[in-house]
């Protein structure tokens, strides 16, 4: 019983001195004893064996800065750990290979030529395999899917833009292929790949929001994603703002998804002769007063349902992700709604971050591999 727990001991140590490594690039061992409050004995262990390996490398020495002798830095060889993402539509599979310090290796795509379920599943199925093949030694193949996902039993219980319902595919991939499969929301994989990007996994939580053919959100809670009872935290979409709106299709009237989602703007704007969707992209370099009224308009709603967000979870930070963000009104509009609404203190220590460029789910994907492989 205590070799065992001395192995996991062990085991707790090396993940937690390779994702020190990861997020630092380099340190010395010295670093690695302070910031993990272990013996210099136990980090030499971990380190030698992992410079042995191979996985660990020694980059010389730092460059001196007073007195006393300049300590040895340490890394990771970043293709020693390699992590697969795939994001799954309607019409394809996009896939992202990344380094354990989560630069793209390569990327691509495959089609779907039908909408039928079999020959799709046939196809990513064919894609695992040879990506395997590929990158054998792969830390972890994550898919991130639309709609209801159970993560721990890899079940698509509903996919919203597919014939997806009640089906195993973490299940059918660990039949035909070795390396650790995970299944996860493309939402909730967009959030942590946007969260990885801008923080660099330094947020103690963090509420994520995406604007698109719906509107989504994503509760992350020290990089972990928040899924809920029955995988549907984070639905900010379906937070009612407005009584008197439309009526959605969950029952409810005037849910931010029937008010400000990319269609019913498009439908909005398409109905005032407005030609904003260049190369169907929405392009918001120019607009007019009666646009500006309406994202105006989205950003009063939108910040209605933030403020909840504020009240209820109390996140470190908010981070937006959506076209309208070009647009200054959106951002400014959504700001004061905010603060005519949230209490003064929780509002003042939220940070806010409108951010324009998408993050791919396949991307963020990847991510949840890698964060994957550091837990014990």
């Amino acid at each position: 019983m205590q070799q065992k727990g001395t192995a996991i001991l062990r085991e707790i140590n090396q993940k937690s001195v390779l994702s020190y490594l990861r997020k630092h690039k380099t340190c010395s061992r010295m670093d690695l004893v302070k910031a993990l409050g272990v013996s210099k004995n136990t980090i030499s262990l971990i380190v030698d064996q992992l410079v042995k390996e191979g996985i660990v490398l020694d980059v010389g020495l730092e460059e001196q800065q007073g007195a006393g002798r300049p300590r040895k830095l340490i890394t990771i060889e970043p293709r020693s750990y390699i992590s697969i993402g795939l994001s799954l539509t309607k019409t394809k599979c996009t896939y992202f290979i990344m380094d354990f310090f989560l630069e793209v290796i390569k990327k691509g795509e495959i089609s779907f030529p039908s909408e039928r379920l079999a020959p799709q599943i046939e196809q990513i199925i064919e894609l695992a395999k040879h990506l395997q093949e590929k990158y054998p030694d792969s830390i972890g193949l994550s898919i991130a899917i639309p709609g209801l996902v159970d993560p721990d039993t890899g079940i698509v219980h509903e996919s919203t833009h597919s014939q997806w319902k009640n089906i195993n595919i973490k299940e059918t991939l660990e039949k035909v292929i070795s390396i650790p499969v995970y299944i996860l929301n493309t939402v909730k994989a967009s959030a942590l790949g946007a969260i990885e990007k801008l923080s660099g996994s330094d947020l103690s939580s963090a509420f994520y929001i995406r604007i698109e053919d719906g509107v989504g959100g994503a509760f992350i809670i020290n990089n972990k994603v928040h899924n809920g009872i029955s995988w549907s935290a984070g639905e900010l979409g379906h937070i009612s703002v407005e009584p008197d709106g439309p009526l959605c299709n969950c029952g409810q009237k005037g849910c931010l998804e029937t008010l400000i989602s990319l269609p019913v703007f498009k439908k909005t704007t398409m109905q005032m002769n407005q030609d904003l969707f260049s190369d169907g992209s929405l392009n918001l370099e120019k607009f007019s007063d009666p646009i500006q009224k309406v994202l105006s308009q989205y950003g009063m709603y939108l910040g209605i349902g933030m403020t909840h967000i504020i009240h209820l979870l109390n996140p470190e930070s908010i981070i937006i992700e959506s076209p309208y963000n070009q647009a200054k009104v959106f951002r400014e509009s959504t700001l004061f709604s905010i603060s005519s609404r949230a209490l003064t203190l929780p509002y003042s220590n939220t940070d806010i971050q409108f951010i324009q460029t998408p993050y791919s789910s396949a991307f963020g994907a990847g991510v949840h591999s890698v964060l994957r492989y550091e837990e014990v």
